[in-house]
C-alpha cells in the first residue's frame, strides 16, 4: 500500500522527528515514525505474534505490544519479546502526493478497464 494525498501529508507532517503514532491513512491503520533526520518509516500496527495492536514508547522510542510484551524497534524490526517476525513495512509517499486531476484521471482509466483515451 502507498499512502500518498495531500490530507495524509497533514497528518505525518505534525509527526515531529524521532516520534512516533498511530495514524488512520487511506482506511488502515499505520504505526509511522519520523527519524532524527526527518524520513517517515510505516508500519502495520498489527503485532506479529497474536494480533494485537501495538503502541509508541516515547520514553524508550520503540513500538509495544501491551498483550504480550513484544518490542520493535521504530523500522518494526523485534527486539525483544514473543514475537519473532517484523511488522509488516508500509510505504508513504509524503512527498509526491498526486494531485485532483491525477486523481480523477487515474480512477476514469480504472473505470474504463485500464485503457487510456
Amino acid at each position: 500500500m502507498t499512502v500518498s494525498s495531500a490530507w495524509q501529508k497533514e497528518i505525518f507532517s505534525a509527526i515531529q522527528p524521532d516520534e512516533g503514532k498511530i495514524v488512520s491513512a487511506d482506511g488502515q491503520r499505520l504505526a509511522v515514525y519520523r527519524d532524527e533526520k526527518g524520513r517517515l518509516q510505516a508500519v502495520s500496527p498489527v503485532c506479529t505474534h497474536l494480533g494485537c495492536m501495538v503502541e509508541w514508547n516515547n520514553a524508550e522510542k520503540h513500538w509495544d505490544c501491551k498483550c504480550h510484551g513484544s518490542l520493535f524497534k521504530p523500522d518494526g524490526e523485534p527486539f525483544a519479546g514473543p514475537a519473532s517476525e517484523p511488522l509488516e513495512r508500509k510505504i508513504v509517499d509524503e512527498e509526491e502526493a498526486p494531485d485532483e486531476s491525477s486523481r480523477s484521471q487515474a480512477a476514469a482509466q480504472s473505470r474504463a478497464g485500464g485503457r487510456s483515451s
